[in-house]
């Protein structure tokens, strides 16, 4: 589903908040919030990327586990069972001409990928 919102007229934690309601409703559904984080800037542009956030289903991470990203938070599924997680690069809009929010987003793919969590577009 792709879905265009102006997101700069939105509160970070009621984008969080929806993140998490449509993982509760798509279970197993990787949901991505990219900003416009182009493809051409991606390390990895045949994988999934955090871009700003990235839900992951059906993986419990912690955010020592992932230190590059500005925050990770638990998911649960329609039962209100533990179901994925949602990792967010940075603490602000992603700003896709900086080149600080590039560079996080950069960590937060490689250490993601290090673990073999960014699955490839085409498996998805």
């Amino acid at each position: 589903m792709d879905y265009d919102v102006l997101l700069s007229e939105i509160a970070l934690n009621n984008i969080q908040k929806f993140c998490l309601a449509l993982s509760e409703q798509f279970d197993g559904a990787y949901i991505m919030i990219n900003n416009n984080y182009e493809i051409e800037k991606q390390i990895f542009p045949d994988r999934l990327s955090a871009a700003w956030m990235i839900y992951l289903p059906e993986v419990q991470l912690s955010h020592n586990m992932v230190p590059q990203a500005f925050d990770v938070i638990s998911g649960t599924d329609h039962e209100e069972q533990a179901a994925g997680s949602l990792v967010i690069t940075v603490p602000h809009f992603f700003d896709e001409k900086n080149i600080d929010d590039i560079k996080a987003v950069n960590r937060v793919d490689t250490k993601l990928h290090e673990l073999g969590l960014l699955p490839l577009y085409a498996d998805i």
